[in-house]
């Protein structure tokens, strides 16, 4: 294949004129004048004061990823068969173009049709349009995603497998997505994106312009080969799997598991003086990363950029494995179902309340295992306490497993529901209850 011009002349470019669009080094999550959603974002909101989840069954994620498998950084400054390494993204002003492109996707239902502000022929009806720039620039490889940021409307549009033709303003793609990025409002339950989590990609991407200023103040992007058929907030889908489950084997992540770099990792002493790797790792710390998307182990997510140092790159990948990760359950920092907004304070009340509470009491559950059918069910779970003060809380870990997420006194009996089964495998849920895992396992 014959490599593109501007790959060829990409040494010789100015800053402005590059294929990586330029970006302005801020030290705050945004994109020109437009914030990469609010900063009380699930994306945006630190994690490192959550204490480790404790579920067993979360543990065992990294098992199932790979506890001796070395992470990866999917991007560089590089090329891999004749593309750039990276999730590249464009910039738009709205303002400058004479209308907005029509896409159409093979997952329509699922797709948006066009973002705010955004129509077809400068008519000003219902939004039908996507805001991509005359010779936008789409990932490399297999994905081809394709991204751009209305600057002047604050809108992220972003498509997967995406084609484009810029002569005449028309794309194609498996899906697309847009989002206001002033608002924590996620996509409709049980809907796709560009990624498979149904979760925007943009938010946790690496971008150069971040790391070079030395604060990266988001989550960061990662994939992993399998999940287990379930997604968890915030994501919003959920992709089949040829997971095969055991009891008290390792258990894939769900789309939407939360990890976090540990506080004990030892840095590299080549990485030590080098401001954007450092920034990369305080993020991963103090923001953990989030399982988004099918694909390789470890694999995590940034831009394409001129400037990477593709050595230090690889080193620090190399000083990554799985056992250097846990798993934080933040979703008792959800203050809506369908909402990104994250509120750390109440986890705060949550963990106090209940070291409080627990700390003298001890509780059984009966039965402690379940199998369903592939149809759809009930069940109740008793929990004995030993003294009637005893406060105790629930919360379902599957999207497929209904039970009120909330707490009790004293001995009870919790109800829960499981949903049809049309995965085509067997999968395993569970259900935390006081401090112990009620666990479903649920045929195909």
């Amino acid at each position: 294949m014959k490599k593109p011009a501007y790959l060829l002349s990409l040494a010789l470019m100015s800053t402005a004129t590059t294929i990586f669009p330029a970006h302005n080094v801020l030290a705050e999550p945004k994109i020109g004048n437009c914030s990469v959603f609010p900063v009380n974002n699930i994306w945006n909101t630190p994690v490192d004061t959550l204490p480790v989840d404790s579920n067993a069954q979360h543990q065992r994620w990294i098992d199932a990823v790979g506890r001796n498998t070395k992470f990866h950084m999917d991007f560089a400054a590089g090329e891999y068969q004749e593309g750039f390494i990276g999730i590249p993204y464009n910039v738009v002003d709205r303002s400058t173009l004479s209308q907005c492109s029509a896409f159409s996707f093979l997952y329509a239902a699922e797709s948006d049709k066009g973002g705010v502000g955004c129509y077809l022929d400068g008519l000003a009806q219902p939004p039908s349009g996507y805001a991509i720039p005359a010779s936008p620039v789409i990932e490399s490889g297999s994905d081809h995603h394709l991204i751009t940021v209305d600057s002047n409307n604050c809108t992220l549009y972003e498509v997967f497998n995406a084609s484009y033709n810029g002569r005449k303003m028309t794309g194609t793609g498996d899906s697309g997505a847009t989002w206001s990025l002033s608002s924590n409002a996620l996509r409709p339950r049980g809907w796709t994106s560009a990624d498979a989590a149904g979760l925007p990609i943009l938010p946790g991407l690496i971008r150069y312009d971040e790391a070079a200023s030395g604060s990266i103040k988001h989550a960061i992007r990662f994939t992993v080969p399998v999940t287990d058929g379930s997604f968890i907030w915030p994501a919003r889908h959920k992709t089949s799997t040829s997971y095969v489950p055991k009891l008290g084997g390792p258990v894939p992540p769900p789309m939407g598991a939360h990890l976090r770099l540990k506080k004990s990792y030892v840095i590299n002493s080549a990485l030590k003086q080098d401001v954007k790797i450092l920034a990369i790792i305080k993020a991963m710390q103090t923001y953990g990363i989030i399982n988004a998307d099918n694909g390789s182990a470890w694999f995590v997510t940034g831009e394409p950029n001129a400037n990477w140092n593709d050595t230090l790159l690889k080193t620090f990948s190399d000083s990554l494995t799985g056992n250097d990760f846990e798993p934080v359950d933040t979703r008792c920092m959800m203050v809506d179902e369908n909402s990104g907004e994250a509120d750390v304070t109440r986890c705060s009340a949550v963990a106090s309340t209940a070291v409080a509470s627990v700390a003298d009491c001890a509780f059984s559950i009966s039965p402690k295992s379940v199998f369903f059918s592939n149809i759809s069910g009930k069940g109740s779970v008793n929990v004995t306490a030993s003294a009637a003060s005893c406060d105790w809380s629930v919360q379902s870990n599957n999207a497929w497993v209904e039970s009120a997420t909330t707490r009790f006194t004293g001995s009870q009996t919790v109800s829960y529901s499981v949903s049809d089964n049309n995965t085509g495998i067997f999968r395993i849920g569970s259900i935390s209850i006081a401090n112990a895992v009620f666990i479903i396992v649920q045929s195909f």
